[in-house]
């Protein structure tokens, strides 16, 4: 099929994030089943808007079905839990090591492996528990991680107050202590995943 006949492709990644739910393939091969004819009747461009509001309808249904919903409300929790844990490991770390101006290096690296061992642990139980919303739990805790919120902000704003007492080459760092609880969960949730996939063949 020729690349400018084919459905958006953003759309229908936006509806393979629910490709585990058991009508999926039903409903896309409708989707675009309907999408060819509405081109050769009406030209491509409408056939791409209709798929565009059919798509986003389809999503709106999906996320209200109770897996989607408990999806969701595991990844806030999560979310949740590692905004909670992680300043006051912070606050912690720096009273445990004041005496100790030269291990800013340590320092760096118990944070590093405390956000990630924790992103991890999460990633893992939450994806053992929602077997086959793994796509919906990941992209749902990294919008929820990443949205402003005053916990973040209460992170953001202890993390600025070490950058400015910390030497350069240390500050670099405080981009992957943000980031790494993120590809943690990723590798966490895939991992557990995929033991829920093997478990199902043996």
């Amino acid at each position: 099929m020729p690349e400018q006949v084919k459905p958006p492709q953003v759309a229908a990644l936006l509806l393979s994030l629910f490709a585990s739910e058991p009508d999926f393939p039903q409903i896309v091969g409708d989707l675009s089943e309907e999408f060819h004819q509405r081109r050769l009747m009406g030209g491509l461009r409408s056939a791409r808007r209709w798929y565009w509001r059919e798509s986003f309808r389809n999503v709106l249904v999906f996320t209200k079905r109770p897996v989607i919903l408990q999806a969701l409300a595991v990844a806030v929790l999560c979310v949740v839990i590692i905004h909670i844990a992680y300043p006051s490991y912070v606050i912690w770390m720096r009273s445990a090591l004041r005496e100790a101006p030269r291990m800013q290096v340590l320092y760096v690296f118990l944070l590093f492996l405390f956000r990630m061992c924790l992103s991890l642990a999460l990633g893992i139980l939450a994806g053992h528990i929602l077997r086959g919303g793994e796509r919906v739990l990941v992209l749902a805790f990294t919008v929820f991680f990443l949205l402003p919120t005053p916990l973040t902000t209460g992170v953001l704003f202890l993390r600025r107050l070490w950058e400015i007492q910390s030497p350069l080459h240390i500050r670099g760092s405080s981009f992957i202590l943000w980031i790494c609880p993120i590809f943690s969960f990723w590798i966490a949730t895939w991992w557990s995943a995929r033991r829920n996939r093997q478990r199902r063949c043996a």
